[in-house]
């Protein structure tokens, strides 16, 4: 996602007016470290907004999602009459822990299924206290390989 320049005189009227960043604006850091705001060029407090930008490239109307960068002040102007979608940032310990957990997804196809088991497990099974306390039922319990092949000796044996 890309920066924008945002003209926000006629915020009143619901019009904002976006443009992309020059080079020598990308350079001074401005709509990214600075005010997004054509004059503004306060940078402290500053709040991410995701913005739908459409625009019109070589006679082909396109859209994209792009950050707006605005103080305080600004920011009230842009959500002056909608409320615009505002990113916020994330603990890196838990989007590092959504990526692996996406990734271990994307890997492994079982795995959703093996989720949506142990839900469905989950919904019927005991409350936790009570399992604890009760008998451990060894019948209902598989047997190991080992003693499944003693047991199948015994038996040709006997």
């Amino acid at each position: 996602k890309e920066y924008c320049i945002a003209d926000l005189t006629l915020h009143k009227e619901n019009k904002v007016a976006l443009r992309w960043r020059t080079s020598d604006e990308v350079v001074l850091g401005k709509g990214q470290f600075q005010c997004g705001s054509r004059k503004c060029e306060q940078r402290e407090n500053l709040s991410s907004w995701e913005v739908n930008f459409a625009y019109n490239e070589q006679g082909e109307n396109k859209n994209a999602l792009v950050k707006l960068r605005l103080c305080e002040n600004h920011s009230k102007q842009l959500n002056f009459t909608s409320r615009k979608r505002e990113v916020k940032r994330l603990k890196k310990f838990s989007a590092t822990k959504g990526q692996t957990q996406r990734k271990n997804q994307r890997n492994s196809p079982v795995a959703s299924c093996f989720e949506n088991i142990v839900s469905e497990t989950n919904e019927e099974s005991e409350p936790e206290s009570r399992i604890w306390n009760r008998r451990l039922n060894v019948e209902l319990e598989q047997p190991s390989r080992e003693i499944e092949f003693e047991r199948y000796l015994e038996d040709l044996l006997l």
